[in-house]
């Protein structure tokens, strides 16, 4: 279907349509001051609509979506559903090149976590998450022999011991710097719930300090680390200055780490992507490199 006979039902055919590329699904930018999104099922188009209500009632800066001229929150062309919202003000940023700001990144994070603690008795669309199930389920046997079996054994040892132990809330799941914005130094909105879910708190900081890990780290590349593990100070400590981890997420931090990058090779399944990730875990080495696994 023509993306003029999409805009239709929300009478928008006279805007210009622009594709988002740096979005991981279809998104389109649409005159301005809308976004459009594809999505395959409902599931999570419901489980986004229910949060960005609650969460704006909280204060959190989150899109607001928007009917079709039928009355309904989103429209099927016979393959895909399509949601319409509206754009947020700021645009996406590079910590790299503002690092003043990693510690309203933080506070920013803390401040969600709070918001969705404070709705979770209202949310019914978010099922619990199980990273030790996952892990025994198909990130260890994915792994098929690319880290030594010591290693592997060490991560879950300390994933079984201190997972258990976590505070567990509903969580954003894919809070990385994609899918937040930031306007006049501070953060102007969130979105992308799609995949929130009830799990440790934890992850969502994870795999934000994930995230902004460089890629095809050496030793040879101290200033590149040192930034990062600035920012990675930073954006905890901006957290903790509005809400404290726990002393169990202090000791969890560095393998939960570990076990996000192991899940991304696992779940793509080919060695390259694992090339890719041992940034990530001798990252975590230097980071945290006090510690004793």
């Amino acid at each position: 279907m023509s993306m003029e006979n999409i805009l239709k039902h929300w009478n928008l055919t006279h805007m210009t349509v622009t594709p988002i590329v740096a979005a991981r699904v279809s998104t389109w930018d649409i005159g301005g001051e809308f976004v459009l999104k594809q999505h395959e099922g409902t599931e999570e188009i419901d489980r986004s609509l229910m949060l960005s209500m609650l969460l704006a009632a909280e204060g959190i800066p989150v899109v607001t979506y928007h009917p079709t001229t039928e009355g309904m929150m989103t429209f099927y062309d016979g393959q895909h559903y399509y949601s319409l919202m509206t754009k947020l003000p700021g645009s996406r940023l590079d910590l790299y090149e503002q690092p003043d700001l990693a510690s309203e990144m933080g506070r920013a994070l803390s401040r969600l976590h709070i918001a969705l603690a404070r709705i979770e008795p209202k949310i019914t669309a978010c099922s619990d998450n199980d990273l030790v199930a996952e892990w025994h389920n198909y990130i260890k046997p994915g792994l098929d022999g690319m880290i030594p079996m010591e290693q592997v054994m060490r991560i879950e040892a300390l994933l079984c011991e201190l997972y258990p132990k976590l505070p567990r809330q509903i969580i954003h799941r894919d809070a990385h710097m994609g899918n937040v914005l930031f306007d006049n130094g501070q953060v102007s909105g969130w979105f992308d719930f799609d995949i929130s879910r009830k799990d440790v708190r934890l992850f969502d900081l994870i795999y934000l300090l994930s995230y902004l890990m460089p890629t095809h780290l050496t030793p040879h590349t101290p200033e590149r680390v040192a930034i990062w593990r600035s920012l990675c100070d930073d954006i905890i400590a901006g957290y903790q200055s509005i809400q404290p981890l726990t002393s169990v997420e202090h000791d969890a931090l560095p393998m939960l780490m570990m076990v996000d990058g192991l899940l991304f090779v696992s779940f793509l399944g080919y060695r390259k992507e694992f090339e890719k990730q041992k940034a990530t875990l001798m990252g975590v080495e230097w980071l945290f490199g006090e510690y004793e696994w």
